[in-house]
């Protein structure tokens, strides 16, 4: 009953909940990745017409650029880059006109009143109950288990904050891909489910695709990782 002010990061939330919490309290959405210091921005939410992850506008000090859909992010409040990473920290870490900038690879759109509302990824990260995971990496991991001639892992489109990941050929063994995962992983990154294909369908350009891959969901074998 005291609660004044609830205060929403990390990832986008429902929006019917927003505007129920909205209705009670005061609900501010704030936005900001890692490296750039966490908070960038902030938007008091609406109990009527929130409807969409704004972002809202950047904080004093801080600067927000969209290339291509892009949100860039500059200022001050920049970490240095990535440890012992210096090929990721040029990629991510940029300069535009001038000034150095971070490359977040969160696709935006400018809304009424030039707030930006937060539509996606440009690449293949995704959060898993609010940790951000590179699907790629995981891939790489388990590709470099004997015998494995495709792979593909990604988030369950459905929703439940679940890491699935599909390998081929079936015969595959499971305790390997397991180990695979927990030897070089952190926790965050396991798969939580594996299903094992005799082979993944592709597109016309040799790469799995992921759309015919879910709608297959739920055939062949499906292994629970413990």
């Amino acid at each position: 009953a005291s609660m004044e002010t609830l205060i929403l990061g990390g990832e986008a939330c429902d929006p019917t909940r927003v505007r129920a919490l909205a209705a009670r309290v005061r609900v501010v959405n704030v936005y900001g990745p890692t490296e750039a210091t966490i908070c960038t921005s902030m938007v008091r939410c609406d109990a009527t017409t929130w409807s969409a992850p704004s972002l809202g506008h950047p904080v004093p000090g801080v600067r927000y650029l969209v290339e291509d859909g892009e949100l860039l992010i500059g200022g001050p409040c920049l970490a240095l880059g990535y440890v012992d990473e210096p090929e990721l920290t040029a990629a991510r870490f940029v300069v535009r006109q001038g000034e150095r900038y971070f490359r977040t690879g969160d696709r935006v759109e400018a809304r009424e009143g030039d707030e930006l509302v937060f539509l996606g990824r440009v690449d293949r990260q995704c959060k898993i109950h609010g940790a951000l995971v590179a699907p790629e990496e995981v891939e790489r991991c388990l590709a470099a288990v004997p015998g494995v001639s495709r792979v593909h892992v990604g988030p369950e489109p459905e929703g439940g904050g679940r890491l699935c990941a599909f390998v081929a050929p079936a015969e595959v063994s499971e305790e390997a891909l397991r180990a695979a995962v927990v030897a070089a992983l952190p926790r965050h990154m396991h798969p939580a489910r594996f299903y094992l294909r005799d082979a993944l369908p592709q597109t016309a350009s040799d790469k799995v695709d992921a759309a015919a891959l879910w709608l297959e969901h739920g055939q062949g074998t499906a292994q629970e990782a413990p």
